[in-house]
């Protein structure tokens, strides 16, 4: 069943009441800032740890989807330019899916994408041309792991 705005409210509401945490992490300590990929994964692991307990969120895709990255500062130097321009917002969706999954080729992700282009909010296009971008070659198992096994793999990361 697809996320809805009171199931992704629970979620952050949920995070902002407990004790032990702080979300996101750069506000919470000056060892972080909104461009520390450290930050980010532990923001990650955080939701991700809440966003499976609730009822209705089974779907990777879905999380992936719907992980609030406005507040993440990407800078220049991390953009493509030239012939493509690609949104570091979008790719950071698809490598975060490609690890969640444990695909060692963009070909996987690809394939997955392909196979059910609705599971997540980026589309089959955008990932040909990175795929082309990297020159990834080569197939893995693209089959998806269930939601509660790589919501463990997070929580080993």
């Amino acid at each position: 069943m697809p996320s809805t705005e009171q199931s992704r409210r629970d979620v952050f509401r949920t995070i902002a009441q407990l004790q032990h945490v702080e979300w996101p992490v750069y506000g919470s300590t000056p060892l972080y800032d909104r461009s520390s990929v450290s930050a980010l994964q532990s923001d990650i692991r955080t939701v991700a740890g809440v966003w499976f307990e609730h009822d209705i969120h089974d779907s990777i895709g879905e999380f992936v989807s719907q992980y609030p990255l406005e507040y993440v500062y990407f800078g220049s130097h991390d953009e493509y330019s030239g012939s493509t321009r690609y949104q570091m917002p979008q790719l950071v969706r698809l490598f975060l899916l490609k690890e969640i999954h444990g695909w060692d080729h963009e070909t996987a992700l690809l394939t997955f994408l392909r196979r059910d282009p609705n599971s997540v909010a980026i589309s089959v296009s955008s990932v040909c041309r990175i795929n082309r971008l990297y020159g990834a070659v080569g197939t893995t198992d693209s089959r998806p792991n269930s939601a509660r096994q790589s919501k463990r793999q997070l929580e080993r990361s």
